[in-house]
């Protein structure tokens, strides 16, 4: 039987709010991405991604330190910034316009602040999906 590569690379999906207090979930948040980083500087066959800006900006706001480290990852190959979106919309409440702003404004700060450029898409689980996003089923 041949050998297969196979790649697995941590998701970071942490929701903006969701049983917590706001307060609470940030220093959640800060502690989940200091162990990612922690682990990187420890382990160069470590790789790690982040999908939301918001999330990032608010966590180097906090520890403006890191983002030299963050950088380097991104520049490495290390960090892969999946959808880049500002955060994961909730797309049963928004407009089309919504959304597209919403990716927009966050591909502009991670590129700016991070020197990427979102290439790889995703599509995370808000709170549901808008029926319009299902394929047509079959006959």
């Amino acid at each position: 039987m041949p050998r297969k590569l196979v790649l697995i690379v941590p998701s970071y999906h942490m929701d903006i709010v969701w049983r917590r207090p706001p307060e609470e979930q940030v220093a959640l948040r800060e502690q989940q991405l200091d162990a990612a980083l922690d682990l990187l500087a420890k382990r160069p066959e470590f790789c790690f991604e982040f999908d939301q800006a918001i999330i990032i900006r608010e966590y180097l706001e906090r520890n403006p330190r890191r983002l030299k480290e963050i950088r380097r990852y991104v520049q490495e190959g290390r960090v892969e910034i999946t959808g880049g979106g500002e955060s994961i919309p909730d797309n049963n409440l928004v407009s089309g316009e919504g959304l597209v702003r919403n990716l927009l404004y966050g591909r502009l700060w991670f590129e700016e602040t991070l020197g990427a450029t979102p290439t790889v898409a995703n599509y995370d689980d808000a709170f549901g999906q808008t029926f319009q996003l299902w394929p047509k089923a079959s006959s």
